[in-house]
C-alpha cells in the first residue's frame, strides 16, 4: 500500500484566506504524483480521436511503461462545472473506453479558485454531481471524483 506521507509534499496548503478547498493546479499536480507513485508515466494533454477524424485532449492520462497502454484518464472540472462540459467530457473519456477498454476513467472536481473581480478565493457551487448524473446516465465505466476523494486514488486498484 502506498503512503502519502511524502506524495503531497511541497502543495501548497489549500486553505487559502479561509477557503478551504484544492485548485485546478492543485489537482493536476495530484493527479501526476499518484501517477509517478503508482509507476504509471502521467501524460497531460493526451490526445484522442473521437470519431470523424476530431481529436481532442484529455487533462491526463496514465499509461504503463510502453507508453502505449492507458490506465485511467483524468478530465478536471470545477466543481460548478456546466453541463455542456460534462457531455464533452463523457464523450472524450469514452472514446478512451474504447480504445483501452481496461482504463479507468474520472471527471475529478475541484472547489476554489481565484475571483479576480473581486480579487478573492472563493468556492465553487457543487452542481456538476447532478449534471453529471445525467450525462453519464447507467455508463458506469466513467467515475465522478471530488476532491475529498483524490487523494483515494493512492490505495486504489488501478
Amino acid at each position: 500500500m502506498l503512503s502519502d506521507d511524502n506524495l503531497f509534499y511541497g502543495i501548497p496548503d489549500p486553505s487559502r484566506q479561509g477557503v478551504d478547498g484544492v485548485t485546478m493546479h492543485d489537482t493536476d499536480e495530484i493527479i501526476r504524483r499518484v501517477g509517478i507513485a503508482k509507476g504509471y508515466v502521467p501524460i497531460s494533454e493526451y490526445r484522442v480521436d473521437i470519431g470523424d477524424g476530431t481529436k481532442r485532449q484529455i487533462d491526463w492520462v496514465w499509461v504503463k511503461k510502453n507508453l502505449k497502454t492507458v490506465v485511467a484518464a483524468f478530465e478536471i472540472e470545477g466543481s460548478n462545472v456546466p453541463s455542456n462540459s460534462v457531455d464533452f467530457d463523457v464523450r472524450k473519456l469514452k472514446f478512451i473506453n474504447k480504445q483501452h477498454a481496461d482504463a479507468k476513467c474520472f471527471i475529478v472536481t475541484y472547489s476554489v479558485r481565484f475571483d479576480q473581480e473581486h480579487l478573492k478565493w472563493i468556492t465553487l457551487k457543487n452542481t456538476g454531481k447532478k449534471r453529471f448524473e445525467v450525462k453519464a446516465g447507467s455508463d458506469n465505466t466513467i467515475k465522478w471524483l471530488p476532491e475529498s476523494e483524490l487523494r483515494s486514488l493512492i490505495n486504489k486498484k488501478i
